[in-house]
């Protein structure tokens, strides 16, 4: 099956992504672990209340007004109305932030809202926060599967998120949210989607056009395809565009969106090296070298782009004093490293949230009692700590200072922690420290190359090579030697040779290998074959010298049953080779001694052995190219394995069509009576076959059927063989 481009996936793949986004293959909603723990519906009661009653001056001050303005006054331009009124500050974002914000409010024009409470238009105004709040929550749970309860902790309650939201009032959930999906279409491959959400996100807060290089960096490094870079820019361009189009020829939008203040302390951060010398800026220097960085190494893997994003924004916050809701820019990046992290790792994390709270109550401009100024106006107007301090003789500027040191310090901690988390620690996982070798071995026809296409289809390209041993036979077609030896005699093939390729593989060293056509019958020059993660021999005799079988990581046994073999060879032989029904039973009763002692007897040494069974005796129907038998699935495993977990779900989805138990002092066999649908096989790999992403896949291309079930199976064994990959 061709692996479609990102923006030539067609509407129903759009419908069955989010169908699957929300749902699990037995039809219950995934997010039902959100929605049956406790803590989610507390801290959501608390962020309703907060967001109703709580609010800092920047709120009810400056957005509250501009929202009611716009909302009375659709049709006028409120950023010249603020503007020339010397309001300059009321409202420093762009438009698809005042839509957002608006939106609500003015669907209950006819509910008579303005005449509401200043309490109820607050809560109101909120919605769209817990909203952008819930999906931000909601990707994250299906990134990171089975720690729900986690991030619920990590992220949904966490204390720095839900002041700047729902306490202090800022709106910086919304950008982020918009870029949050932004990346879960990103890796799903749905590039139009993700520049689209973009695109709204930075048309929401401009600071996210500081991350959109990497976006580009990011596709092209995955694909290559100038034309998907392209597309992607040009939408991400039109989505920032248009709906700024009715206020940005406005000077006094311009000047307050992109022209404020808080943007224009990013050249703050400098040094002077000369006394009479140019300024070195720290933040655009900062930001080039991690750029360069990102354009040096491959990014294609999940945690390595999500971990380049958080350095992005955590050069703002590490060299300019932040402003409270800044950090809502850094925290959910560093939660999808903690989620996964021990708890004593953790403590790092909960640290710099502790720091935090710690700086904004002993800065100057500390404003926590501030925000109680609908419910207790007069304690609101009280002293900040940092003037209680100061009249009092303290230092008040050391505390202030030691905060925002141990504030800033513990943040460079966290970004190291992920840096070591996102990139070192890929050197010891899964296939990163060396080339992963598959064998597949199994007689002429039996389905080898079949699967090697599927797998090949699975993990892309990019990520996987295949070598063919035919290939290594001695001699080309018509030579006298084959009338000696046939090509299951290891005496027509150079397996020792072959050896030394694997060996080769395995060191990520480039190979050059000559090629056989079976159109011609004759071998091509050598061509290079690079080094990538996967590699997979598929031959006659993959694993028929005992050092073969020690340097390769799984060996695949093909060994359907001899009718069925004989059935697809003939239909093989037939349409791609052009023989006739009887020259192929009688080359293959003649090589049967061959295949009996050089090419089956690899099956004693399998790792896995894949068994397809007919359920009904041929009969006439034995070659006839329009017959396709039905047939069950025998899988043979060495029992180190342990796939209970996905067999669970199979078993749900079809009672009784499953069998598994051991058989012997090494085997176990798992028995399928029914094939898998598509759409069940992308669910139960999503699941189980989370490695994948590993390589940057997050939409892998499944097939469905039982070409499917043993990509699933393959896959599923390759990340979960615990005798070769120590958890991380």
């Amino acid at each position: 099956m061709e692996q479609k481009s990102g923006f030539s996936r067609n509407k129903q793949g759009m419908m069955n992504m989010w169908k699957t986004f929300w749902f699990d293959i037995n039809g219950n909603p995934k997010l039902k672990d959100i929605l049956h723990n406790p803590i989610f519906w507390v801290v959501a009661l608390l962020k309703v209340f907060c967001g109703a009653f709580l609010a800092s001056n920047y709120f009810s001050d400056l957005f509250f007004p501009f929202f009611e303005y716009f909302s009375s006054h659709p049709l006028q331009n409120p950023y010249e109305i603020f503007w020339h009124s010397g309001n300059t500050r009321a409202f420093p974002y762009p438009a698809v932030m005042l839509y957002s914000m608006v939106a609500l409010r003015f669907l209950l024009i006819p509910f008579g809202i303005e005449n509401w409470p200043v309490s109820a238009k607050f809560f109101i105004y909120h919605i769209p926060l817990f909203i952008a709040d819930f999906a931000i929550l909601a990707v994250f749970v299906r990134w990171l599967y089975g720690r729900t309860n986690r991030i619920i902790v990590l992220l949904w309650s966490s204390p720095v998120l839900f002041y700047i939201s729902y306490v202090h009032g800022q709106l910086d959930v919304l950008p982020i949210a918009f870029l949050t999906i932004s990346l879960h279409f990103l890796f799903k491959d749905r590039l139009h989607a993700s520049a689209i959400f973009l695109g709204l996100g930075c048309a929401c807060k401009t600071h996210l056009l500081l991350i959109a290089p990497f976006f580009l960096v990011y596709i092209w490094r995955k694909n290559e395809k100038t034309n998907d870079l392209f597309n992607y820019f040009l939408i991400s361009i039109a989505a920032f565009l248009i709906p700024n189009l009715p206020f940005i020829f406005s000077p006094a939008f311009q000047h307050m969106v992109f022209l404020n203040a808080e943007q224009q302390k990013i050249g703050l951060a400098s040094l002077k090296l000369l006394s009479n010398g140019p300024d070195f800026y720290l933040i655009p220097a900062s930001y080039m070298l991690l750029l360069f960085y990102a354009l040096c190494i491959k990014i294609q893997n999940r945690d390595v782009f999500l971990m380049f994003l958080g350095f992005t924004f955590g050069i703002l916050l590490l060299f300019i004093p932040p402003m409270q809701g800044w950090y809502f820019w850094v925290i959910p990046f560093l939660v999808y490293f903690f989620a996964r992290a021990s708890l004593t790792q953790s403590l790092l994390f909960v640290f710099l949230q502790v720091s935090y709270f710690l700086y904004f109550s002993l800065g100057a401009s500390s404003d926590y009692r501030q925000v109680l100024h609908l419910v207790f106006p007069e304690f609101s107007t009280g002293p900040n700590l940092y003037t209680f301090l100061s009249n009092r003789n303290f230092n008040a500027s050391l505390f202030e200072n030691v905060a925002f040191t141990a504030m800033q310090t513990l943040l460079i901690a966290n970004c190291a922690w992920i840096y070591w988390r996102g990139i070192k620690g890929l050197q010891y996982n899964k296939l990163s420290s060396h080339a992963f070798l598959i064998g597949i071995a199994g007689d002429s026809g039996s389905g080898k190359s079949t699967l090697t296409k599927n797998l090949e289809q699975l993990f892309t390209p990019l990520y996987m090579a295949a070598l063919c041993g035919d290939d290594m036979h001695k001699w080309q077609r018509g030579h006298a030697k084959w009338q000696e030896y046939t090509h299951l005699n290891p005496k027509g093939n150079e397996l020792h040779k072959e050896m030394h390729y694997i060996a080769a593989m395995r060191q990520h060293v480039t190979i050059y290998r000559r090629h056989y056509d079976h159109n011609t019958g004759k071998f091509t020059d050598a061509i290079a074959i690079p080094p990538k993660p996967l590699m997979v021999m598929e031959g006659l005799h993959t694993f028929f010298l005992k050092p073969a079988r020690e340097m390769l990581d799984l060996k695949i046994f093909m060994r359907p049953d001899d009718n069925l073999l004989l059935h697809w060879k003939i239909q093989r032989d037939i349409v791609k080779r052009g023989y006739s029904k009887e020259q192929v039973i009688a080359s293959v009763a003649a090589r049967q001694a061959d295949a009996e002692n050089y090419v089956k007897v690899q099956a004693n040494t399998a790792d896995i052995v894949f068994s397809f069974l007919p359920l009904v005796p041929f009969g006439d129907n034995l070659g006839e190219l329009n017959y396709t038998p039905e047939v069950s699935l025998r899988v043979m495993l060495a029992n180190r394995f342990y796939l209970d977990p996905m067999l669970d779900d199979i078993s749900e989805l079809y009672p009784d069509t499953v069998k598994h138990y051991y058989s012997g002092d090494n085997w176990q066999v798992i028995e399928f009576d029914h094939p898998i649908t598509l759409d069940e096989i992308e669910q139960i790999g999503e699941k189980h076959v989370s490695g994948l992403q590993d390589f940057g896949l997050y939409a892998p291309a499944w097939c469905g059927g039982w070409e499917g079930l043993l990509q699933l199976i393959v896959a599923y064994t390759i990340f979960h063989d615990s005798t070769r990959f120590p958890e991380f």
